[in-house]
């Protein structure tokens, strides 16, 4: 979906929602929400702080989903994901003019910093160290960094897309973006979002089997099974 359609069903879906019930804290914590993308009827959208995300999952969710369905003429289903840099912008909106819509200034804090730089060269030198390897029940090892979770994972520009599709896999396993692809150079990140849906998904769901393996071992255990 292009973003400016995206941007008017949002519109819409908060046009839906009864504002002045809800009194001006929340409804301003409802106007913080920013759509990101709609990815196979799921709509991505990025709140500044996991209360928000709680009180919107909670008391606006299931009209914000109608809303939009209606709008978009099918039915789409809502994940949202938490980024800290959306706080700065809203609280900077509030003390300017109003004015004509402009993109998003970056965070102050760079997108990738040399820890989350070097993740791929960690995960090699530490994907088989024994103080890394966690149980999963009687699945065998997850082979799961617990360093790499989505607590510790930098939002900025470039990978807010990413890391909201990511939450809403580890949410919903199987059902949200199955398959998920991530695709980037080298250092921006995947293995640690990958392995953050592993982490997220066991903690919500402990009866998972979990276990990340890289390509190699993947094709290898394939072909063995075969």
């Amino acid at each position: 979906m292009e973003s400016d359609s995206l941007t008017r069903a949002w519109a819409a879906a908060l046009d839906a929602v009864p504002t002045n019930e809800l009194g001006p804290v929340a409804t301003s914590m409802l106007r913080s929400a920013r759509p990101l993308g709609d990815i196979e009827g799921t709509i991505l959208l990025a709140v500044p702080n996991d209360f928000t995300k709680q009180w919107i999952e909670d008391k606006a969710q299931s009209k914000l989903t109608t809303a939009l369905s209606v709008h978009l003429g099918r039915t789409v289903r809502i994940a949202i994901t938490v980024d800290p840099s959306i706080e700065v912008v809203t609280q900077e909106e509030e003390k300017e003019e109003p004015a004509p819509l402009a993109p998003e200034p970056a965070p102050a804090a760079p997108a990738l910093t040399p820890a989350s730089s070097n993740e791929d060269h960690e995960h090699r030198e530490e994907h088989h160290s024994p103080a890394l390897v966690s149980s999963n029940a009687d699945s065998g090892p997850t082979h799961l960094n617990p360093k790499f979770t989505f607590d510790t994972f930098v939002i900025g520009p470039s990978n807010r897309f990413a890391h909201a599709a990511a939450l809403a896999a580890s949410e919903s396993p199987g059902t949200a973006f199955n398959p998920l692809f991530i695709y980037g150079d080298s250092g921006l990140g995947k293995t640690h979002l990958l392995q953050a849906i592993g982490h997220n998904a066991l903690s919500m769901m402990p009866h998972l089997k979990v276990r990340y393996v890289n390509s190699e071992e993947f094709t290898n255990e394939f072909i063995n099974a075969i």
